[in-house]
C-alpha cells in the first residue's frame, strides 16, 4: 500500500505540468462560457465531459506508469546485471536514446568484468605456480639442515618452517576465497588432526617449556581435514605464541566441542567482538612483530565453510579458551 502511495505521488509530481494545464483550460472554458453567455449547465456539462475523458486517460497512464515502474525495480533488485536487459517500452525519441544509452553502459561494464577477472585469474595463477615453485628449494634447504651438524642449525629450520607457514599461507588465501576449492568431507578422527598439529608444534613447546594438558578425546567429527587441520595449526601455533609461563590444554566439552586452552596473556575485552576480522592484531598483537592477523581471519572463514561454530573467551593476563563446535560430530 506504501508503495502504491509512492507510485501515485511519483505519478503525479512527474505530470503536473498537464495536470496543470487541464485544470487551466478548464477554468479558461468556464470564464469562455460566462463571457459569451453560454448557460451555465452547458459549460459544466463540457467540463465534467473534459474531466472525465481526461480521469480515464489518466487511469490508463497511472497503470502503464506503474508497470514500468515495476519493469524497472526488478532490473535495479538484481545483484547483478542480467545477460539481458529487460527494460519498459519507450515513449518517444528521448527514452530511446537513454535506453540505449544504458544498455551501452551494462555492455561496457560486463567488458571490463570479463578483463578484471582474467587479470585476476592469471594473478592466482602466477601465485599458485610461484608457491609451488618456491617449496621445492624449501624442500631442498629442509633436507640439507636434517643432514648438517652446524651449531645453529635449529634456528635455521625453525626460520625455514616459518618461511614455509607463509607461503602456505598466500596459496591456502587464494584457495579459501577461490569459488573453485572443493572440500572433501569425511568422517575424521578429531585425535588423529591434534596429534599431527601437536607434533608440528612440538619444538616450540619445548623451547618455551610448556606443559601439554591432553588426553585421548575419541571423537569423530564430519569435517575436511586438511582444512581442519590449517585451523587447528593456527590456534595451537597463537596459544603457544602468546603463552610464556602456565599451560595448553587440549579437551573436549559437550556437545561435541573442542576447547584449546592457554594460560597466556589473554584478549582485552572489548577487543574479542573484531577477533577474526582481516588484519586485526588488537593491543597485544603490536607487541608482537610477526602478528598480521590473518591467522584467525583464515580459521575463522574456514570453520564457516566448514559448517564449524568457534566462539572464543579471554581475559587479560589469565588467559584464552577456544571453542570450536562442530554441529556434525559422532
Amino acid at each position: 500500500m506504501k508503495n502504491n502511495f509512492h507510485i501515485l505521488l511519483s505519478f503525479v509530481k512527474d505530470h503536473s505540468k498537464t495536470i496543470i494545464l487541464i485544470c487551466l483550460f478548464s477554468v479558461i472554458n468556464v470564464l469562455l462560457g460566462l463571457l459569451y453567455r453560454v448557460p451555465f449547465e452547458r459549460s459544466m456539462l463540457w467540463l465534467l465531459i473534459v474531466l472525465f475523458i481526461g480521469f480515464l486517460v489518466s487511469i490508463w497512464e497511472m497503470f502503464n506508469y506503474k508497470h514500468q515502474y515495476e519493469i524497472l525495480k526488478q532490473q535495479t533488485n538484481k545483484k547483478r546485471f542480467p545477460a539481458e536487459l529487460h527494460l519498459p517500452k519507450a515513449n518517444g525519441v528521448i527514452e530511446t536514446e537513454y535506453q540505449k544509452m544504458i544498455v551501452k553502459l551494462k555492455n561496457d561494464l560486463v567488458s571490463l568484468e570479463r578483463e578484471k577477472q582474467l587479470e585476476i585469474n592469471d594473478t592466482k595463477e602466477f601465485i599458485q605456480l610461484w608457491v609451488h615453485e618456491i617449496k621445492s628449494p624449501i624442500a631442498g634447504l629442509d633436507l640439507s639442515f636434517q643432514n648438517s651438524h652446524h651449531p645453529n642449525i635449529d634456528d635455521y629450520q625453525e626460520y625455514l618452517q616459518r618461511i614455509e607457514k607463509y607461503v602456505d599461507n598466500i596459496l591456502n588465501y587464494y584457495r579459501i576465497n577461490s569459488h573453485q576449492t572443493d572440500y572433501n568431507f569425511e568422517t575424521v578422527e578429531l585425535d588423529l588432526l591434534i596429534k599431527k598439529s601437536i607434533k608440528k608444534h612440538q619444538k616450540l613447546f619445548i623451547e618455551k617449556n610448556l606443559p601439554l594438558h591432553y588426553h585421548q578425546i575419541n571423537q569423530r567429527v564430519l569435517t575436511d581435514s586438511k582444512w581442519l587441520l590449517f585451523v587447528l595449526d593456527q590456534i595451537i601455533s597463537n596459544a603457544i605464541k602468546y603463552t610464556d609461563n602456565g599451560s595448553i590444554s587440549i579437551c573436549v566439552e559437550e556437545p561435541e566441542t573442542l576447547i584449546i586452552e592457554d594460560t597466556g596473556i589473554g584478549i582485552e575485552a572489548d577487543e574479542l567482538a573484531r577477533i577474526g576480522q582481516k588484519h586485526f592484531t588488537g593491543r597485544v598483537g603490536r607487541q608482537y612483530r610477526e602478528s598480521t592477523g590473518f591467522g584467525l581471519y583464515f580459521a575463522f572463514k574456514i570453520l564457516r565453510k566448514l559448517n564449524h561454530e568457534i566462539e572464543i573467551v579471554s581475559e587479560p593476563k589469565i588467559g584464552t579458551k577456544v571453542k570450536i563446535i562442530f554441529k556434525d560430530a559422532i
